[in-house]
Formats: C-alpha cells, sequence, structure tokens
C-alpha cells in the first residue's frame, strides 16, 4: 500500500511540473494583447487554453469596440499561464480575392544598389565609398534639391563640376547628411559619384482581399524589396495594373519557382503603403466576390484550411493545405503562420509555392486567416504565412486617411 502511494505522488509530483512547464511554453508564445470581437469572449482555437475575464465581462456585459479588459489565461482551467491585455474589435468582413495583379512602383527618393570606381586621370577612385554611403542607403537630396529618379541624380552630379555636394540620405531609420566629391570620369568626361541607384521597380503578386466598407485592398503580406540588397523600397507613389498568368514555372527543391505573367496598361488602382505587412491602396472599382469573417489570431489553429490561387486565366481555385505551426506571438511579421500545400493539382501544377503567389488568401472554418507570404526554398510545398489580423491592422491607417 505505502509502495502504491508513493508512486501515485511521484505520478502527481510529475503531472504538476509537466503542467508548470507547459504554462510556461504557452506564456512564451502568446502576445501580451489579444483582439477579440465585440459581443465575443476570449476563446482560443485548437489549444487546451481557456480565459477568465475580470468582473464586466464575466458577469456577461457586452463590451464596445475600443474598451480593454484583462483576462486570466489558463491551462485545462487549473493552471494560470499569463494575464494578457484583451482589445474589443468591431467584428470585420472582407472579399478574399486570389487574383493576380501588377505592380508598379517608384520610390521616395532613390536606392543605392551598388558602389562603383569612377575611372580618373588619377587612377580609379570611389567618391561614393569615400563618404561612407553603403549599398541600400537612400539618398533623398543633392544641395537640398530632392531626387526621386536615376536621371536627376546623374544630371546633379554631372553639373557639379567636381565642387562637393552634400547629400541628404536615410539608413534604416537614421536621416543623416555627408559630402562627397564627383570625380570626372577620362572615358566619356563627366562627372560621377560611383553609385548605382534604382528609382522604380515592377511585378507580379496576389491580392489578398477587398475591403467593401471602404474600397481598401491588400496584397502580397510583405513588403516590396530591392533584388539587390533586399531593402525596403520607400514608396513616393506607385499604381496596381492587371495582370495575366501565362505559365508557371514549376518550384523544385533548391530551386524558386514562379508564376510567369504580363503587365497591363488597365488601371485597377492606387498603391498607397508598402510596408513590413504588405501593399495597400484603393481600387477604383469594386470586386465581387463572398465575404468570410476576419478571423483573431486564436481562432487560427493547426489543421486543414484552403488557400485560393490563380495559375492559369482561368482565375482563382481553392486549394487544400495544411497549418503546419501557428505561432502566436510573432507580432506583426511575415511569419506568423507554416503552410504545406497538401492538393495534388497544385503540387502538380506549381510544385507547391512559387513566386508570384505571395499574397494567395488563406481560409480555415469560415474565416478569412491571412496569406501566404514567402516559400521555403529546400521545400516548395511549405511557406510562411502572415494573420489576417495583421493585415487589417495596416489597412485600418490607410482608411482612416482615405
Amino acid at each position: 500500500m505505502k509502495k502504491y502511494l508513493r508512486s501515485a505522488w511521484v505520478l502527481a509530483g510529475m503531472t504538476m511540473l509537466s503542467a508548470v512547464l507547459c504554462g510556461e511554453l504557452f506564456a512564451g508564445a502568446l502576445p501580451d494583447t489579444l483582439q477579440v470581437h465585440q459581443g465575443q469572449t476570449l476563446q482560443f482555437a485548437g489549444l487546451p487554453l481557456s480565459s477568465t475575464q475580470d468582473g464586466a465581462v464575466s458577469a456577461g456585459r457586452t463590451l464596445r469596440a475600443g474598451a480593454t479588459y484583462t483576462a486570466d489565461v489558463r491551462l485545462l482551467g487549473l493552471f494560470q499561464v499569463k494575464n494578457v491585455r484583451v482589445q474589443v474589435v468591431p467584428a470585420r468582413s472582407v472579399v478574399p480575392d486570389g487574383e493576380p495583379f501588377g505592380i508598379k512602383l517608384y520610390t521616395e527618393g532613390v536606392m543605392v544598389v551598388g558602389i562603383t570606381d569612377v575611372d580618373t586621370a588619377a587612377g580609379k577612385q570611389s567618391p561614393a565609398a569615400e563618404a561612407g554611403i553603403r549599398k541600400g542607403d537612400i539618398l533623398v537630396a543633392i544641395n537640398g534639391q530632392t531626387v526621386n529618379s536615376n536621371t536627376e541624380v546623374g544630371e546633379r552630379f554631372a553639373g557639379s563640376a567636381g565642387e562637393v555636394c552634400t547629400l541628404s540620405m536615410r539608413r534604416g531609420g537614421m536621416a543623416f547628411q555627408t559630402r562627397l566629391r564627383p570625380r570626372q570620369s577620362v572615358t566619356d568626361g563627366v562627372f560621377k559619384a560611383g553609385l548605382w541607384v534604382r528609382d522604380s521597380t515592377a511585378g507580379i503578386g496576389t491580392v489578398t482581399y477587398f475591403d467593401p466598407q471602404n474600397g481598401v485592398y491588400a496584397g502580397l503580406g510583405h513588403p516590396v524589396c530591392d533584388a539587390d540588397t533586399g531593402k525596403v523600397l520607400p514608396l513616393l507613389e506607385g499604381e496596381a495594373v492587371n495582370s495575366t498568368i501565362t505559365g508557371v514555372d514549376k518550384g523544385t527543391k533548391g530551386k524558386t519557382g514562379e508564376l510567369i505573367g504580363t503587365l497591363a496598361d488597365a488601371h485597377l488602382g492606387s498603391l498607397l503603403i508598402n510596408g513590413s505587412t504588405g501593399v495597400y491602396g484603393v481600387l477604383t472599382q469594386p470586386r465581387a466576390g463572398k465575404s468570410y469573417p476576419v478571423a483573431t489570431r486564436q481562432q487560427v489553429h493547426v489543421g486543414k484550411a484552403t488557400m485560393l490561387v490563380t495559375t492559369d486565366e482561368a482565375g482563382p481555385r481553392a486549394y487544400a493545405v495544411c497549418i503546419e505551426q501557428v505561432r502566436y506571438g510573432s507580432g506583426s511579421g511575415e511569419h506568423n503562420m507554416v503552410v504545406r500545400v497538401t492538393d495534388p493539382a497544385l503540387i502538380s501544377r506549381t510544385g507547391g509555392i512559387v513566386q508570384g503567389m505571395s499574397g494567395s488568401p488563406l481560409l480555415q472554418d469560415g474565416m478569412f486567416i491571412g496569406a501566404v507570404t514567402h516559400v521555403f526554398v529546400n521545400d516548395p510545398e511549405k511557406g510562411y504565412a502572415i494573420f489576417a489580423e495583421n493585415m487589417l491592422q495596416t489597412a485600418q491607417t490607410l482608411a482612416e486617411r482615405h
């Protein structure tokens, strides 16, 4: 009997220790702030978590959008995980899209994409390197005059006659100035700074959703970055245009595939934000389609889901995928979920996830939960995705000023 009791106590102790460790794991995985829709209480899909709300909510009173309260999150209803701040937000519905679109983006300032030498009478010299300029820096102005194109930059340096120029620059979130003296090239006699810059880009992506309440659309789920530096291109102005998918370069292990398409002149709408959660603008014409409620992050769970993808001229189709991992506490980045394509038809057509599918919307349990953003190069059937909640937060800033 004593041996039995001793074993029971050991088992109970191990159970308690496991619960504590699991609680600590969930505490690290959950963010400090969560959202809940007006009229609902905090619930977690697919997790052994429950919450006890403070007095006003637990008494059954409905809090209006904009209110906040504290919830005590517990594991199996017994073990405290953490207290979280809950924001009450209005329930939203949008139209998931899945159509390809063309992106034309013009930069605010110009991005430095290369540093080079100038072949002078005194030998090779690099004015840009001497001035401390790096790849990825943004050149905003020369001698107080703004520059937004390659042509403007070349003309300003060519007309300097070799006099020192004051450059207004940005690096990350920091603004600074530097001084640069252009050198005269013996090849063509032109004064040059020894740098390559980019002022625009164009490409194909996928429209994630359209909001019929305000005309705002969202796409990509990640920012448009410079191909050479990997830095986010600062947006001066841009345009969304029609695009037609004409073929697929199939993805394989170690090789990223892509949707092949053409850009049309037909104007779809403006491009007003190029940010960490995607690109956003206002469409000139409403998009037809069925509206779906937008899920909060804690409503997303591991399991079956659907992805809307366009791979040919027939338009979007629904394909089966599996949400393999949900990172509830991963902020507003592009890696909130890990998604695997399970639909044989899509794997046969594309190999899985390819370039151009960024922004393809994800649906689960009758809700819009997010969008695919990246592919795993060594496993094209898998990729990352972003929460719909994060995209809606960015879109709201545009809707408020539109």
